[in-house]
């Protein structure tokens, strides 16, 4: 596990009520790299129906397009472009 996930989880360990925000520039594409290592591949296909073997085949695109998706970055800097929940667009009226 990586140095900065393994103090969040001690800390949440210590304090079970603990509440933590913005972990999504923790998902980098080496992090999701080494977790694919370990992923069981026998389990039942994701959301998109793509089995293990069929994700596997384009993984470092996957990884970067998954990265992208969820707001962080291919280099682990924290982003808002991409986000998953993009702002709405809002019309305010200033008044003078």
């Amino acid at each position: 596990m990586h140095e900065a996930l393994e103090r969040i989880a001690h800390r949440a360990k210590l304090d079970p009520a603990c509440r933590f925000g913005a972990l999504a520039h923790h998902l980098t594409e080496d992090f999701l790299r080494d977790t694919w290592q370990r992923l069981n591949r026998k389990g039942a296909p994701g959301v998109d129906h793509a089995t293990a073997e069929e994700y596997a085949v384009n993984l470092d695109d996957n990884l970067k397009r998954l990265v992208e998706g969820i707001g962080g970055t291919t280099t682990g800097h924290r982003t808002c472009a991409g986000s998953l929940y993009p702002r709405r667009a809002i019309r305010r009226n200033l008044v003078h």
